[in-house]
């Protein structure tokens, strides 16, 4: 992020690395290029986010979201926008807060933590829920995290 578009950020479980071995990386690329839309598991697709027992109901009840299967060029655009955020963090010039849920099979917490490591900026800001999932603004502790964000805000507006 540079400086003279944005002034801070506020990264709720942000999405920086792929955990899957390089085969997989490479077959990704394989099968995107040669059958763009056949349909390939997702990472995390049972995987609710939330223990907001509506907001799970919801997103198993959604009846437009495909609880089977990404198209694998979808698949291979994130895993190049995983590459992309891991070789660039050090690059990030604003000052940021990141939050974090410590039990979000999701996204795992050690996102955050490589950011907050490798991000050259000096302002920049770490927050963890012990309990907390993935959907950070739909768990139990959303007031908290509403809370540190509008603080994080307020000291930096």
């Amino acid at each position: 992020m540079e400086p003279e578009l944005f002034k801070g950020a506020v990264l709720l479980c942000p999405a920086l690395q792929f955990d899957g071995h390089m085969i997989l990386q490479y077959l990704s690329w394989v099968i995107s290029s040669l059958f763009p839309r056949l349909g390939v598991p997702s990472v995390g697709e049972d995987d609710v986010g939330s223990r907001n027992l509506f907001i799970a109901e919801t997103i198993v009840n959604d009846k437009t979201k495909s609880n089977t299967a990404i198209p694998a060029l979808t698949g291979y655009s994130l895993l190049q926008h995983f590459k992309f955020c891991q070789a660039n963090m050090h690059r990030m010039k604003v000052p940021f807060l990141t939050l974090h849920g410590k039990k979000d099979m999701i996204i795992k917490p050690s996102c955050s933590e490589e950011l907050l490591q490798k991000a050259e900026v000096e302002d920049k800001q770490g927050k963890w829920y012990e309990e907390a999932w993935h959907d950070l603004l739909f768990e139990p502790e959303h007031e908290q995290v509403m809370e540190d964000i509008a603080k994080w805000i307020d000291d930096h507006a």
